[in-house]
């Protein structure tokens, strides 16, 4: 029952964010919104790490949108990926913003989850300054901080 109803939500959640999109570009002339908000917001809670992968959701908050829509967007900062997976598992978020692998590893797991969208992000591997490198060749034998079961460690592996 549970898969089912968390299955629903993420269908709810990539229509709804469709529909705002869409919606949002579609928007002509300077006529008042007449919606009624009187009804009940549907609430989207959304799992996500810092990244630019974020920006649209936050715009859609900012610019209003999901009030608009009548929708409570709920966007939920995690600094770690196994915090969010976690929350994601409890049923205590409809979607989370993850990669390929994490799709994977939750499918593997036995969740019922979809990619409903993709960015084309990079990833930069940075250095401190005192570090003395200046080129991805040197970091060979070096210690670095990258997060684990993610695709940016399967890169580097």
């Amino acid at each position: 029952m549970e898969k089912i109803n968390m299955k629903k939500k993420l269908i709810l959640t990539t229509l709804l964010l469709t529909a705002i999109l869409l919606m949002a570009g579609c928007k002509t002339g300077d006529k008042e919104d007449k919606s009624d908000n009187t009804a009940e917001k549907t609430t989207i809670r959304i799992g996500m790490m810092s990244s630019s992968d974020v920006i649209p959701y936050v715009l859609i908050n900012k610019n209003g949108l999901a009030d608009k829509y009548n929708l409570d967007l709920q966007l939920n900062t995690f600094t770690a990926a196994k915090d969010r997976d976690a929350a994601l598992q409890a049923g205590e978020l409809d979607g989370v913003l993850t990669d390929y692998i994490g799709i994977c590893m939750y499918q593997n797991a036995g969740f019922d989850v979809r990619i409903t969208g993709i960015t084309d992000g990079d990833y930069i591997l940075m250095a401190g300054k005192n570090t003395g490198i200046a080129d991805i060749s040197q970091i060979k034998g070096k210690s670095i901080a990258i997060s684990e079961n993610t695709l940016i460690e399967s890169t580097l592996a």
